[in-house]
């Protein structure tokens, strides 16, 4: 190429030097310079003009299809066809087999989570699990988490589950309320499940257990956790289980009383559980 065709093929300065001299720099650019300017350009010769534009765009035609596009001559991503499902139909190496060929593994491979009918150790259904599945769903294993922990308490490998420390605001709110009352109570009143006739190593802890005469009452005050299905569920075996070995279980829905509408229901609560205490007196 001469240097005019060179000047006129390059998008910048610093293209046509290193397309003169291989590298560019300070001294190099103004030979560049005095190279335009000997064949009667100046720099506006670079004006609007991009990286981009180095390559002429021309169009062709899709051998495959035949359909015309546009593309960028002599650029190392020039295309040769107007879409990939025409290039994938040109290079037979990217058409798939329609015809997929079971995967053989040579003698003695392990494979890896591999499912098989297996029996469940809990409910005894059948289902498709892995090699180390011991249970059908989600509810046989936490059956299985618990009858390992009760063994375990029963072996004297673990102490098994102790009443809780803290106590909570609403808590703090009710004794309070049951010593304005001069009502009587035990907090996290420990009554074993053994008792209630339950296999287990573990416990019910009651809120507030009140004995008036012969009936044993448990007060219990709910926040919103006891709202979630499955606690819910919990509470009614609980609640079911105590209610059969003679306690009454008696249920406030606790509400912060930081408003007046809150205020006004705590009242009526305490009223209600007021008149349930009193009436079977």
């Amino acid at each position: 190429m001469t240097e005019k065709e060179i000047i006129l093929s390059s998008y910048s300065i610093g293209d046509l030097t290193l397309k003169l001299f291989g590298k560019t720099n300070g001294i190099y650019k103004e030979k560049a310079i005095k190279v335009l300017e000997k064949n009667g350009f100046t720099m506006d010769i670079f004006e609007g003009k991009t990286k981009s534009q180095r390559y002429e765009r021309i169009k062709k035609e899709c051998p495959v299809c035949q359909k015309e596009f546009l593309t960028l001559l002599g650029h190392k991503k020039e295309k040769k066809t107007c879409s990939i499902s025409c290039s994938n139909s040109l290079n037979p190496k990217r058409i798939k087999n329609p015809i997929k060929k079971k995967r053989v593994y040579p003698p003695g491979h392990k494979q890896i989570n591999k499912k098989r009918e297996k029996e469940c150790i809990i409910c005894n259904s059948i289902f498709l699990g892995t090699k180390k599945a011991r249970t059908c769903s989600k509810e046989c294993s936490n059956q299985l988490q618990r009858n390992i922990m009760n063994e375990k308490v029963l072996n004297g490998e673990h102490k098994g589950w102790a009443t809780r420390n803290i106590t909570s605001y609403p808590e703090e709110f009710f004794k309070v309320v049951l010593n304005n009352l001069n009502l009587p109570y035990e907090f996290n009143f420990p009554v074993s499940k053994p008792s209630l006739g339950v296999k287990s190593s573990s416990s019910y802890f009651l809120d507030f257990y009140i004995q008036i005469g012969q009936r044993k009452i448990d007060l219990e005050i709910d926040g919103k956790q006891h709202e979630y299905p499955d606690r819910k569920e919990s509470d009614q075996e609980r609640d079911f289980l105590l209610i059969q070995n003679g306690y009454e279980v008696y249920r406030i829905k606790w509400k912060n009383p930081v408003t007046e509408e809150n205020k006004i229901y705590i009242e009526s609560e305490i009223e209600k559980m007021k008149t349930f205490l009193d009436l079977k007196v």
